[in-house]
């Protein structure tokens, strides 16, 4: 007989089940992503309903099932109520999570995302640069699924980062000078802008609220990372979409 299992996790998504029950994707620590029944969690008087909302870090008792697993109990960790009085910070939480489900596969554990995913969700609630926030964890995402692009050069000729422009491509993997990278229809990014993702990669994240990012060199990453996450993250511009929807004003 299957035995009921503890699981702390990240809720990423929830959807309507039927009539009283509510369908849970789950981002964890111990399992990767996985989904599961929350019996009456749609009820007003479930003691699941509150665990099982969006951006809620909370330990769910998990019994294992012929197809989906069931979620029978559940404590909440951390609710992120910080993360809820504020559209910037919802939107920019929504696209976290929304990049996480779609860059993962199904129990598939990385350990290093679930805290990079609670980390960021913790700078968002203590209302730290938004922008940055979301460039920060999308690069180090990249790093963690094993597709981190190189920054210390050109990738084809070595021509190191100077007071020089660059092209992130991601079929190289990394940066092209303005040599190697002519004729790619990719977004322009200066010199001052690849050092600054290379902090990203680099700097502990007690320094990070320290980093200063001008307006331009937050465009120039943006438009890179959004053509390199496209490539290597099927469905990408889905995670986007929903970004740009909940904030309109958003250019681009």
């Amino acid at each position: 007989m299957a035995s009921t299992s503890n699981v702390e996790g990240i809720v990423l998504r929830t959807r309507e089940y039927s009539e009283t029950d509510l369908l849970v994707t789950v981002y964890s620590k111990e399992r990767g992503k996985f989904s599961a029944i929350a019996k009456g969690a749609r009820k007003v008087k479930s003691s699941l309903r509150g665990a099982v909302q969006p951006f809620t870090c909370s330990e769910f008792a998990v019994l294992p099932g012929k197809g989906l697993s069931m979620i029978t109990q559940s404590a909440i960790i951390n609710p992120y109520l910080g993360l809820r009085d504020d559209l910037g910070k919802i939107a920019y939480g929504s696209y976290l999570l929304e990049l996480v489900q779609l860059a993962t596969e199904e129990n598939k554990v990385h350990a290093d995302l679930y805290y990079l995913l609670q980390a960021a969700l913790v700078l968002l609630e203590l209302g730290q640069d938004i922008e940055l926030t979301a460039r920060f964890f999308e690069l180090r995402l990249l790093s963690i699924l094993g597709y981190r692009p190189y920054l210390g050069g050109c990738v084809n000729c070595r021509r190191r980062v100077q007071n020089s422009s660059f092209v992130l491509s991601p079929v190289k993997g990394g940066i092209l000078c303005g040599s190697c990278g002519s004729g790619a229809s990719l977004p322009v990014i200066h010199a001052g802008t690849v050092l600054m993702m290379e902090k990203l990669l680099q700097v502990p994240l007690t320094q990070l609220p320290n980093l200063k990012i001008n307006k331009t060199a937050k465009s120039e990453m943006e438009q890179a990372l959004s053509v390199y996450l496209q490539y290597h993250i099927e469905l990408f511009s889905r995670a986007k979409g929903l970004l740009q929807q909940l904030l309109p004003e958003i250019d681009g």
